[in-house]
């Protein structure tokens, strides 16, 4: 990667320097005409930005290059994560029993769950609400749209009517 931007770099030093003397030539012959010398001048500023273009194309490759070495040199960081993971995977259930909380405490509960939900990888959970006043489960339902909208999960809908029917609420991740 680096001797072909030194190569595309020496290709482009070549190139304005080829227009530069091309430009000078044209101004002397055409003894300072001033069209000819704007055309000149344009043709300048357009390689001076194919220039700049191309610098920016090597500090976005620099900086790529930063992010590797940065990510190689934190391992650690990467193992701990994935033993988290792993232990939330070992210890988490499929199902959640909101019923009896208070609204906002529910809320929490769902956040909580639905994030290590996703985060393990779940495929499938079970929150039970209950019937009741249907409270709980239009924030259940009202939480679960905002998820859906921003893709972090397929579908959800009732459970089973032998199971729980309208009282259980079943996610797809």
């Amino acid at each position: 990667m680096l001797a072909e931007a030194k190569e595309e770099a020496a290709e482009l030093l070549q190139q304005s320097n080829a227009v530069i003397e091309r430009t000078i030539r044209e101004i002397k012959e055409n003894k300072a005409d001033k069209q000819r010398t704007q055309k000149a001048r344009k043709r300048i500023e357009e390689m001076k930005q194919k220039v700049s273009e191309g610098r920016e194309e090597k500090k976005v490759m620099r900086d790529f290059s930063e992010l590797k070495k940065m990510a190689k040199q934190m391992p650690s960081v990467s193992s701990s994560v994935q033993n988290t993971i792993r232990s939330h995977k070992l210890s988490f259930e499929r199902s959640i029993d909101l019923r009896g909380m208070r609204a906002d405490e529910a809320l929490e509960q769902i956040i909580a769950y639905m994030d290590t939900a996703i985060m393990v990888a779940a495929g499938s959970v079970t929150i039970l609400h209950g019937t009741g006043t249907g409270a709980l489960k239009q924030l259940t339902r009202d939480y679960l749209a905002t998820l859906k909208k921003k893709n972090r999960i397929i579908d959800y809908h009732d459970g089973d009517p032998d199971r729980g029917g309208a009282g259980i609420t079943i996610v797809e991740l």
